[in-house]
Parts: C-alpha cells; structure tokens; sequence
C-alpha cells in the first residue's frame, strides 16, 4: 500500500491531459494538466468514505478510499485513451504486526487478521498506490491472497460482494466467525480515518 505515483516509469506522468468526459473535465478545471498531476492530486485528497462509491465521489466529496480514488484514475485512463492502467482488487490478509488499526480492531472482535479488499492501479506494469496522502502510510503492506482487474464501476457493487463472499470463504476454512471477520474489517476502516488512526 505504500507505493506512491512517483514509483511508476516516468513517463506517462508527463501525458498531457485532453479534454473530453467528466474526471477529466474536473481535473482540467483544478488546473490538473497531466496524468501524473492527476495521480498526486487524487493521493492527496484526505482518506475517508465519501457520500457514495461511484468514482466521481472523490472529486465531489474532497476525499476518497483506496477504492474511489484509484477507479477515478482509472476512468480518467479510460477518458484519455491510455490503456496500460489497469485497476486491481487485491484480497489482502492484515496481521497485527503491520499498523495499530489492525491490531486495534481485530482485539476487539476476537480475529486474528483482517480480510481486506484493497485496491491500486498498476500503470505500465508498476503498482501505484494512491490510498493516503501522507508519506509514510499508517499500516504496512499484508499478505496478498488474489488479484483480479476490475472496472471503475464495478467498486460500487462488484467489489463489496467479492469482498464478503471471499470473507466467508475464508472464514470457512480457517474456522473463524464471517460476522466478526466483517465487522473487524470495518472497524480498521474507521480507524485509518479517524484523526487519531484508532477507533
């Protein structure tokens, strides 16, 4: 989760932004003029769940998850015909060791990890992650259990149901509770965006 815009080749971020469909339009209007002036801007936009998952919501709602932020970039690719970025869901298994939000919530719901669905974009072949805007992010990277590309539209309904139906997969076989699972995993979430990192 730590990879940042900068870590990917050097040159699509100099790709100058065209108009022409609605992330764009919003960028250009920011002043935002090139993919990678996109990418920063969208990783500085504070981390927290906006008023929906579609990915417009970071541009309206001024912040955004791993999931709205990197399906914004996405649509953006999409909208500047650059097909060499490709959004990723990573199923990703969270022990205590990697942040204090995740042994914060999995005490309290009695789970060893955190089943998480995290997303990214990989551009050019090269991770980038835009989750936080900080330079140092609050968890280390986990355990990743399976990828798979998915569309920008999909993290409004897709990625929700894979993520559960992949929690009670997990829960099944390593004998834990679905029900605490979920709740542990939505308790870290609220952690990374609270001011303090903890419930």
């Amino acid at each position: 989760m730590s990879d940042d815009a900068t870590e990917a080749p050097s040159g699509w971020r100099d790709r100058p932004l065209l108009p022409g469909g609605w992330v764009s339009t919003e960028l250009l209007g920011r002043g935002v003029r090139t993919l990678g002036a996109a990418a920063e801007h969208l990783r500085a936009l504070p981390y927290g769940r906006g008023t929906s998952r579609a990915f417009s919501a970071p541009l309206l709602d001024g912040r955004g998850t791993c999931s709205t932020k990197h399906a914004a970039f996405k649509e953006l690719a999409l909208e500047q015909g650059f097909d060499d970025v490709a959004l990723v869901l990573v199923m990703t298994a969270l022990a205590p060791p990697v942040g204090p939000a995740v042994a914060a919530a999995a005490a309290a719901h009695g789970v060893p990890v955190i089943i998480d669905a995290h997303c990214r974009v990989d551009v050019a072949g090269e991770p980038v992650d835009l989750t936080f805007p900080d330079d140092e992010p609050p968890l280390r990277p986990g355990e990743e259990l399976s990828q798979v590309h998915i569309a920008p539209d999909d993290v409004i309904e897709e990625k929700p149901r894979r993520h559960r139906a992949f929690v009670s997969e997990y829960a099944a076989a390593h004998g834990l509770s679905a029900e605490a699972l979920w709740a542990a995993r939505e308790a870290f979430i609220a952690a990374l965006a609270s001011p303090a990192g903890v419930p």
